[in-house]
C-alpha cells in the first residue's frame, strides 16, 4: 500500500512524509511515520495499523506533541517491538533544547475518548478500541532554556523498559544520550477521571481510572501491579465496604468501576501494592425516574375511589433509578420545567390538580372528578410517562334520581316514585 500525507486533511506543502518511519509486530501491527514539517513546523505522526484478515493497511490515527510552534514534532521516531511504546523527538522545541515524549498502546477506550478530547490525539475513531496514549515527557537532567541548540530528541530509541535519547549538539556539538529506565513496583497513583478528581459524582457505576507510576513518574509496561479498590461510606457508616469490579489489560491503566448507588459521601480507599491512598467521594442522586418513584393513597387505589365530586389524594415521592430519594422537588413542581405532569381524565371529563410539597423529595395531591366515569390517571417525571392508572367514581344522584348503572347516568324517578338519591338503582 502506498499513502501521501496531503489525503490526511493536514496543511501540508512540503511534508516530509516518510522522512522517519518505525513498525512493530506487538501488541498489533503498527506503522508510525513522522511528518515534522507539517503545521508550521509542529510536526504529527501518523499511525497506521493493519488488519489481521485481509492483511490491508490502514489509517489509524494522528499523535500531535506539545504544542510548541517549530517543534518538528516526529523528526524521530522508536516502536518497542516487544511492547508497542513508542517513543517520539522534538528536537527544536523551546528554541532547539528539545523534548522527547513517551506513548503506550492503550485498549482504554474512555482513556482515548478523553485523549482526543483534549487534542492530544486526533482523528481515533470512537468505535476502535484502542489508541496510542501519552504517558510522559522527557528532558534531559537539569536541563533549561540555557541550553539552546542542544536537540535533545534528535535521536530516540526505545526496548522493552529503556528509552534513550540523543542530544546530538550538546556539549558544543560533542553530543551526548540520556538513557530512562522504568524501574520497580509503583510508587504513586494518579486519577485519570475528570469527576473522580473534582470529588463529585452521580450514584451508579463510578469509574476510577488508576495509572500506576514508579519513582521516576514511569508508568509499567510490563508485568502487573497489586491493585485494589473499595469504598465506605461516611453517611451511612452502617452500610456494608464496597468493592470495585477493576479491568486491566497489561501495560494499560487500571480501570476500577465503583457500584455506588446509594447517595451519600464516600471514602474511596485505592491501594497499589503496599501503597495505600484515599478520597473523599460525594455521590449525588440521578434525575427523578417514574419506575422507582412511590405512588400511594386512596385517589389512586380502584378500592377507594368512592363517588364523583369527592376531593381525593395521593403522594407521590421522588427517587432514581437506585431508589434514592431526591434532595429538592422544586425543579418538579416549578411551571418553566415541564419535568413533572398528572393528567386526570375520563373520555369527556379532566380534574383538577393541586399539588403541595411535604418535604425535599415528597408532594402532596388532590383532585375532584367533576363527573362520575372511569378516569385515567397518567404521571409524567422528566422524560418518563408512567402507565395509566384506572379509577373508577360512582354516580352520586340527586334527591328524586337513580343511578341507572353504577357508573351512572342519573335518571329522573317515575312519577309517584321517591328516591334519596346517591347511588341507589332504584326509586
Amino acid at each position: 500500500a502506498e499513502y501521501m500525507g496531503a489525503p490526511l486533511g493536514l496543511s501540508v506543502g512540503e511534508d516530509e512524509f516518510g522522512v522517519v518511519t518505525a513498525l512493530t509486530t506487538r501488541p498489533v501491527p503498527i506503522l508510525a511515520v513522522g511528518m515534522p514539517a507539517v503545521e508550521n513546523s509542529g510536526g504529527v505522526v501518523v499511525l497506521f495499523t493493519r488488519n489481521a484478515t485481509t492483511g490491508r493497511w490502514s489509517y489509524w490515527h494522528l499523535l500531535r506533541g506539545p504544542g510548541l510552534s517549530g517543534e518538528s514534532f516526529g523528526m524521530a521516531i522508536a516502536l518497542d517491538s516487544a511492547t508497542g511504546a513508542l517513543v517520539v523527538g522534538s528536537p527544536f522545541a523551546l528554541e532547539y533544547v528539545g523534548v522527547a515524549q513517551v506513548f503506550s498502546y492503550s485498549r482504554n477506550s474512555t482513556l482515548c475518548a478523553l485523549l482526543q478530547s483534549r487534542a492530544l490525539i486526533d482523528g481515533w475513531a470512537a468505535n476502535a478500541t484502542a489508541c496510542m496514549a501519552f504517558l510522559k515527557d522527557l528532558t534531559r537532567e537539569g536541563q533549561d532554556i540555557s541550553q539552546a541548540g542542544g536537540v535533545f530528541g534528535g535521536a530516540v530509541g526505545v526496548a522493552a523498559n529503556n528509552a534513550i535519547v540523543g542530544a546530538p549538539n550538546l556539549a558544543v556539538v560533542g553530543g551526548m544520550i540520556s538513557v530512562f529506565s522504568q524501574t520497580g513496583p509503583a510508587a504513586s497513583v494518579l486519577f485519570g477521571f475528570d469527576a473522580m478528581a473534582q470529588g463529585v459524582v452521580k450514584v451508579g457505576p463510578v469509574l476510577v481510572v488508576i495509572t500506576p507510576r514508579d519513582a521516576a513518574n514511569w508508568t509499567r509496561v510490563l508485568g502487573v501491579d497489586n491493585v485494589t479498590v473499595w469504598a465506605q461510606s461516611l453517611t451511612s457508616p452502617q452500610l456494608p465496604r464496597i468493592d470495585a469490579v477493576i479491568a486491566h489489560v497489561v501495560g494499560d491503566p487500571y480501570a476500577a468501576y465503583l457500584p455506588l448507588t446509594v447517595k451519600g459521601t464516600y471514602t474511596v480507599w485505592i491501594q497499589v501494592n503496599a501503597l495505600v491512598y484515599s478520597a473523599t467521594v460525594v455521590a449525588d442522586h440521578l434525575p427523578a425516574s417514574i419506575g422507582a418513584c412511590s405512588v400511594v393513597g386512596p385517589g389512586v387505589d380502584p378500592a377507594h375511589a368512592g363517588y364523583e365530586k369527592q376531593e381525593k389524594s395521593f403522594t407521590i415521592v421522588f427517587r432514581d433509578l437506585f431508589g434514592n430519594e431526591m434532595d429538592d422537588t422544586y425543579d418538579f413542581l416549578h411551571p418553566d420545567a415541564l419535568s413533572f405532569g398528572i393528567l386526570v381524565e375520563s373520555a369527556s371529563q379532566r380534574a383538577n390538580v393541586s399539588a403541595v410539597a411535604l418535604n425535599a423529595s415528597a408532594v402532596a395531591l388532590t383532585y375532584t372528578p367533576p363527573l362520575y366515569g372511569t378516569y385515567s390517571i397518567i404521571i409524567s417525571v422528566n422524560d418518563e410517562v408512567s402507565l395509566p392508572r384506572q379509577m373508577s367514581f360512582l354516580a352520586f344522584c340527586d334527591s328524586g334520581f337513580y343511578a341507572k348503572a353504577p357508573l351512572g347516568p342519573c335518571d329522573v324517578c317515575a312519577a309517584g316514585q321517591f328516591s334519596a338519591g346517591g347511588n341507589s338503582s332504584a326509586c
